[in-house]
């Protein structure tokens, strides 16, 4: 869960840093989607993903069709 926080964070930094065309508005969702996952906060992280939302785990694919689910 670190690297994932760590990866994370270095990504909401290095967008602008790396002189790429990134407006702030997607630099602002990185980082609110870092916020949502530090704070444990599960409404918060559901709103920041996109839907259908899929994840494999355990060999297995795991389908969200809203933020609801």
């Amino acid at each position: 869960m670190n690297k994932l926080l760590t990866t994370i964070t270095l990504l909401c930094f290095s967008v602008g840093a790396n002189g790429q065309e990134s407006d702030i508005s997607e630099i602002i969702e990185e980082c609110s989607f870092r916020d949502a996952v530090n704070a444990k906060d599960a409404k918060a992280w559901a709103a920041e993903l996109n839907y259908p939302h899929k994840r494999i785990t355990d060999g297995q694919v795991r389908l969200w069709s809203t933020p609801e689910e």
